[in-house]
C-alpha cells in the first residue's frame, strides 16, 4: 500500500479506512420531457484523508452539530410555548424549526469557523481535489441534479474513464 497525501491537512497516510467517500453524478440523458427526469451514473471517489482528519471530522457531530440542535430547539420551544402556549402536538413544527435552524448554523459554521478552529478543511469541501475539480469541469455534479437540466450539462461517454486515469495518473508520484 503506497502512502498518499491527506488532501485535508497535507500528511502523509495510508490508512484507507479514513478515506472520505463521495459519490459524483454524471447525467447520460434526459427524458423526452425534460421536468420528468433523467439518467445518470455514478462515480465513487475515495479522497486522501488521515486518521486524525477522520477523527476531527467525525467528532463534529457531537461537538457542534448535536449541541448546537439542542440549543436550536430550547430556544424554539422557549418561544413557541412564550407566544402561543405549548401543545403536545407542537412538537413537530417545533422539531421541523430546530433542525432548519440547525442546517443553517452548522452551514454557516462549517463555512466560516471550521478551518479557523480544526485547522483542516471541512469535510464535504471537496472542490478543490484534482479527480473532482476535473469530473466538474466535465459536467459531472457532487450530488443528483434537479430535474429540467440544460442539455449542455450532460456527460458523453469520453468522460466515463476520466476516475480511472486521475487515479493512474495520482500513482506515478
Amino acid at each position: 500500500m503506497d502512502l498518499q497525501e491527506c488532501f485535508y491537512c497535507g500528511a502523509y497516510t495510508h490508512d484507507e479506512k479514513s478515506f472520505y467517500t463521495h459519490e459524483m453524478v454524471g447525467v447520460v440523458k434526459q427524458n423526452l420531457v425534460e421536468i420528468t427526469g433523467y439518467s445518470y451514473r455514478t462515480k465513487k471517489l475515495n479522497i486522501p484523508r488521515c486518521k486524525k482528519c477522520h477523527n476531527k471530522h467525525e467528532l463534529k457531530f457531537l461537538y457542534i452539530s448535536l449541541p448546537l440542535f439542542v440549543i436550536c430547539f430550547i430556544i424554539t420551544i422557549t418561544l413557541v410555548a412564550e407566544y402561543f402556549g405549548f401543545a403536545w402536538p407542537m412538537i413537530f413544527p417545533i422539531l421541523a424549526w430546530a433542525s432548519m435552524l440547525t442546517y443553517v448554523l452548522d452551514e454557516l459554521f462549517e463555512a466560516v469557523l471550521f478551518k479557523k478552529i480544526y485547522g483542516i478543511v471541512p469535510e464535504g469541501k471537496i472542490t478543490a481535489y484534482p479527480p473532482v475539480r476535473e469530473l466538474m469541469g466535465r459536467n459531472w455534479h457532487l450530488t443528483k441534479p434537479a430535474n429540467g437540466l440544460a442539455r449542455n450539462e450532460m456527460i458523453d461517454k469520453s468522460d466515463y474513464g476520466v476516475i480511472r486515469s486521475s487515479i493512474e495518473d495520482r500513482k506515478k508520484f
